[in-house]
């Protein structure tokens, strides 16, 4: 039974358990992004707990649009990089709440070398942040860095490097 629904998700209630349903989450990408620069971070305030945050670029996918797609449109709306197919690899999918959340997001990883156009902000985010990846770790374990998309697909690539 649907007990509320706006257009970004649904509360749904079965049996004795809520659940919130993300309406637009099927092909939601984020996208751990290294460049010549440092990986590739987005800041930006987060209303849901109050607070500016740093984590990497993601959103929902349009209707009929793949994770993939989505991830390349992503990352150009939020950091300006322009991406191709070929620059991306999946890392893997999050379930970033598990209890209460239906959602299950793909991680990408992409690689590139300069701004595709640099001298135009996006609208989306506050500013783009770049940070080497000991940066980033150590910043992940200052807990200054809390995304769960950001600390699962860090951790997924640097795994993948160590195991392969």
């Amino acid at each position: 039974m649907i007990e509320y629904q706006n257009p970004w998700f649904r509360v749904v209630k079965q049996d004795k358990y809520h659940f919130i349903d993300e309406l637009n989450s099927k092909g939601a990408a984020a996208v751990l992004l290294e460049s010549s620069n440092g990986i590739v971070l987005v800041e930006q305030f987060r209303p849901a707990i109050d607070s500016r945050v740093i984590e990497i670029p993601r959103g929902y996918a349009k209707s009929g649009e793949s994770s993939m797609d989505c991830a390349i449109r992503e990352v150009y709306e939020e950091t300006r990089f322009k991406l191709l197919k070929e620059d991306m690899t999946l890392l893997g999918h999050v379930n970033p709440n598990s209890a209460i959340l239906t959602s299950r997001i793909a991680l990408y990883y992409a690689k590139t070398g300069s701004l595709q156009d640099p001298d135009s902000r996006s609208d989306e985010v506050d500013r783009c942040v770049f940070l080497s990846r000991a940066e980033l770790g150590s910043r992940i374990a200052r807990n200054e860095i809390t995304d769960a998309f950001t600390l699962n697909a860090f951790l997924l690539l640097i795994l993948r490097e160590k195991l392969s």
